[in-house]
């Protein structure tokens, strides 16, 4: 189901000033928020000492889960056999 955490999972929240806001998306370039943020608290941690693997930092698998394609899964989505047939020309067609 989309928007459900995975046991163990939990989810942070944190208000930050809009000036704030605009330099981290300006620092983290092509990368999500979220990547970001898990990507910096992860330096912070092993800055501190803390062991971690690198992988904890990596983005929860999400294979599965459903929800709606976005991005590059919505352009391979659109495929030479079925580009550009809607709803309405299927009706007309027939089909």
């Amino acid at each position: 189901m989309p928007n459900q955490r995975a046991p163990g999972q939990t989810l942070i929240a944190f208000a930050v000033d809009a000036a704030f806001l605009a330099e981290i998306d300006h620092a983290r370039g092509t990368r999500s928020r979220s990547e970001f943020v898990r990507s910096a608290l992860y330096r912070e941690l092993v800055n501190r000492g803390t062991a971690l693997p690198r992988s904890i930092q990596a983005a929860p698998d999400r294979a599965g889960k459903g929800g709606r394609k976005t991005g590059l899964m919505a352009a391979e989505a659109e495929t030479p056999y079925n580009a550009g047939k809607s709803k309405t020309n299927k009706k007309k067609d027939g089909r």
